[in-house]
């Protein structure tokens, strides 16, 4: 199994004041589990401070395949103290929407690849 470093995805360049490479970070691996992570966090002056990974592993020994998302975040400005439980429902709600697409493009794949629905 092997990992390497990608460069930062597109539209993740530094912006005026950003150093390269500030908060976000991605790696890729190889071999029986072939995984793709990334991960970005919050810079000083956002509403929130934080972080976010998204991580998608393939199993193809059980052809299996595991999405995770982890999220970390507190108010960080007196206006994300107030709106912090609707923040909170809308990072759920992405949760929920961005697994369940996941989980349609993969029984995609595997119909344009078999020709078979997923079991």
């Amino acid at each position: 199994d092997t990992a390497r470093e990608l460069p930062p995805a597109a539209g993740t360049e530094p912006t005026k004041g950003q150093a390269p490479g500030a908060g976000v970070s991605a790696a890729a691996a190889s071999g029986p589990l072939k995984s793709f992570k990334f991960a970005h966090g919050c810079l000083g002056g956002h509403l929130l401070a934080g972080e976010e990974r998204f991580a998608v592993e393939w199993d193809q020994g059980d052809d299996s395949v595991w999405y995770d998302i982890l999220t970390i975040s507190r108010p960080a400005h007196p206006l994300s103290i107030v709106s912090y439980p609707i923040t909170r429902y809308f990072q759920h709600k992405f949760t929920e929407e961005s697994a369940a697409l996941v989980v349609r493009e993969v029984a995609g794949a595997q119909v344009a690849a078999t020709g078979q629905a997923p079991k």
